[in-house]
């Protein structure tokens, strides 16, 4: 089995998150696939998020942890008659671990053509991350 490399961010859910009984599966919630590029000079997180709006997207930074959630209630649309509906509420949620070496100050994000990219700059110097709490924008 191959060894993870320690400091590159890293998914951290538990087993069972995946119960049925989870809320966010529930309403169909899905952990959305990633991909993490580690670049010279910069992290890249692209989150597959098909089908969603920017605005959607909720980027969050607390406790050295980069969470991603995205809801979509589409149930409320009054002005449509149905015959059937099978979806109209999904979320998603995904979280990685931040390491030391990003500057958390400068993270940024954007959506564009269903996947949401998120850059987490590093810094030349590893200092003691502070307990940042941010909200980062979706542009």
């Amino acid at each position: 089995m191959k060894d993870k490399k320690k400091g590159i961010l890293s998914s951290d859910f538990m087993d069972d998150f995946m119960e049925e009984d989870d809320p966010l599966f529930k309403h169909g919630g899905k952990i959305p696939a990633s991909n993490i590029l580690d670049k010279t000079d910069v992290y890249e997180i692209e989150v597959a998020a098909p089908g969603l709006k920017k605005e959607y997207f909720k980027v969050t930074v607390e406790s050295n942890r980069l969470v991603v959630l995205a809801e979509v209630n589409e149930l409320e649309n009054k002005e449509k008659k149905y015959y059937s509906q099978e979806f109209g509420h999904s979320a998603l949620e995904r979280s990685f671990n931040i390491p030391s070496d990003v500057d958390q100050k400068s993270i940024s994000s954007c959506y564009n053509e269903g996947i949401l990219f998120i850059r987490l700059p590093k810094q030349a110097t590893h200092e003691s991350a502070e307990d940042i709490v941010a909200e980062i924008k979706v542009d």
